[in-house]
């Protein structure tokens, strides 16, 4: 399926004061149709309170916010159905049962068949044996799945989630990633995810915004951190006394840049092995030295490194 190019979100130059402070400031993004959006930032950055600019509970002072080509003031109700939101704060009913919760939700969604939607989104999350339970007897886990299915269950075309990893486990993590990207793209539903998990968005985001106090510091497709971050780096573990004569004749030749990590490993940075000449050079000063190699890898693309610098080039 080819994906609309139609933006489904649109901050233009948005600012938000409360009191003295500014807590929104100038910001602008798109979320394109069919777009895994990841929003990442420190506590206090601002992005539960873009969210709730985003839904109109709070109102800039500046700027435009729209959804669906529509400014949020004047969003009428049958947009507003197209939109469910999974906040940080779990919303639930402690009195009542987890089938209830799900039932009450989805019938104000206007769900025809909530019933089989409910037993489809229970057995998706593995809480099937916790239907008859009352919310109030539910771990912090179990309840933020009861909360994923109610906002993945109701058929939205927008889906926005504030720290949806929170409280579930590293296989809840993973079956939730699997999920997204399932919806996403057999259904292309668009996604808007506030999330500090940065090894999980790393896999299910099309872009991603960062933001830190109330400014977007860097934002773009995956791709574009990856050639504008990823430093194409080479990790080698020497034997012996290897790495001494290694670091020597690196600065003899200053061919590569390097960093030591520890006693017997060294880092080379930009050397990509798809750039033959200067990959083999590397093997060439090895091999004529006489070096003895433990191993030689690739590093891993690594969002939290990018993070990390980003933040501290900010």
């Amino acid at each position: 399926m080819i994906k609309s190019i139609r933006n489904i979100i649109e901050f233009e130059n948005v600012k938000k004061i409360m009191g003295s402070r500014v807590i929104i400031n100038n910001i602008n993004f798109t979320v394109k149709q069919g777009n895994v959006f990841g929003f990442i930032g420190p506590n206090g950055a601002g992005k539960t309170t873009t969210i709730k600019l985003m839904l109109n509970f709070l109102k800039a002072e500046e700027g435009r916010v729209s959804l669906f080509n529509k400014d949020v003031n004047s969003l009428d109700n049958n947009i507003k159905r197209r939109i469910s939101v999974l906040f940080d704060a779990n919303i639930l009913n402690p009195l009542l049962k987890v089938k209830e919760e799900l039932e009450l939700f989805y019938r104000l969604y206007g769900v025809k068949d909530y019933k089989n939607k409910i037993m489809y989104w229970l057995e998706k999350l593995n809480i099937m044996e916790y239907e008859n339970y009352y919310v109030k007897q539910l771990s912090l886990g179990l309840s933020q799945k009861v909360s994923l299915a109610k906002v993945l269950g109701v058929n939205a075309d927008l889906i926005i989630l504030d720290e949806p990893f929170n409280n579930l486990d590293v296989s809840s993590q993973f079956e939730l990633c699997d999920l997204i990207n399932k919806l996403n793209t057999s259904e292309n539903k668009t996604f808007f995810i506030s999330s500090h998990n940065l090894s999980n968005m790393e896999k299910i985001c099309d872009s991603l915004a960062f933001i830190q106090k109330g400014k977007i510091i860097e934002s773009g497709e995956i791709e574009f951190f990856k050639r504008k971050y990823f430093d194409n780096i080479i990790i080698i573990k020497l034997k012996g006394d290897s790495i001494n004569r290694f670091i020597g004749i690196l600065d003899k030749s200053k061919a590569f840049e390097y960093k030591t990590v520890d006693k017997n490993t060294i880092e080379l940075h930009n050397v990509n092995p798809q750039e033959g000449n200067r990959f083999y050079c590397l093997f060439d000063l090895i091999k004529k030295n006489n070096l003895e190699i433990h191993s030689i890898a690739e590093k891993e693309f690594d969002f939290e490194d990018i993070y990390r610098r980003i933040i501290n080039e900010n």
